[in-house]
């Protein structure tokens, strides 16, 4: 046997070496022990912080849950309303006025004073009827027993030319609205007009009156003259308002 390995296992088994070999055992045991905890201790730690991530998760579910359960089906609609579902809702309606639904005449038929004409035409044959002025006088005219028309004279103006009223009844299928540039509803008619014309010194303004009935009339005002027109205006307009006709009176 060599030398140098006898030496050597006599070392290993004498009492000098029996003591260091266990302090270094000792050492080796401790620190695998440390090693050991700190591995438990790391996973623990890493188990636990990813157990803290889905805790978050529930936690956001439950969040939304707990306000599903504590908000009222209400509430719930308000918040989540889908633009659908928002554009099926129906508008409240705004209730319309009174005021609205009553026909509105134009001033110048709702100011028109009736009280001045004291004379009453009235005829059966069609259940005419209509106001004119005291120291008028007036023409009719019928035609199969029937009235076709009747016409009213005034007093002579300033260059002694008499304004003259002609009331005239129409067949039905005479009436053009397209001839006509305004309109409104009078009584049980409607009444179609334009703005005064003038020709060769005369002024004239016709309303047309279209009715349910069988017949339709016309009223239309003629004076000599732009301001006799003016003055007499009035009278037609006052005319006009007092006018009936068929079961209306």
């Amino acid at each position: 046997m060599n030398k140098e390995i006898v030496i050597l296992k006599e070392s290993f088994g004498s009492d000098a070496f029996d003591k260091p070999l266990i302090s270094w055992g000792l050492s080796l045991l401790i620190h695998l022990l440390i090693i050991f905890a700190s591995v438990i201790f790391f996973r623990e730690s890493f188990s636990s912080s990813t157990q803290g991530d889905i805790f978050l998760q529930i936690s956001s579910d439950q969040t939304e849950n707990d306000v599903s359960e504590k908000s009222s089906p209400k509430e719930i609609d308000e918040k989540f309303t889908s633009p659908e579902e928002t554009s099926n809702i129906p508008e409240e309606q705004t209730p319309i006025k009174e005021e609205e639904t009553k026909t509105k005449l134009p001033s110048f038929i709702g100011e028109a004073d009736t009280s001045s004409l004291r004379q009453i035409y009235a005829e059966r044959t069609l259940n005419v009827r209509v106001r004119f002025p005291v120291g008028w006088t007036y023409i009719d005219q019928n035609r199969k027993n029937k009235l076709d028309g009747v016409t009213f004279l005034g007093l002579g103006g300033s260059n002694n030319s008499p304004p003259i009223v002609h009331l005239e009844v129409k067949e039905k299928y005479l009436f053009n609205p397209t001839r006509y540039k305004y309109n409104f509803k009078l009584n049980d008619c409607i009444a179609y007009y334009n703005d005064p014309e003038e020709m060769l010194d005369y002024v004239t303004q016709i309303f047309y009156l279209v009715t349910e009935n069988s017949e339709d009339y016309s009223l239309k005002l003629t004076v000599k003259g732009r301001e006799n027109f003016n003055s007499q205006q009035p009278v037609l307009f006052a005319m006009l308002k007092s006018f009936k006709f068929g079961s209306y009176f």
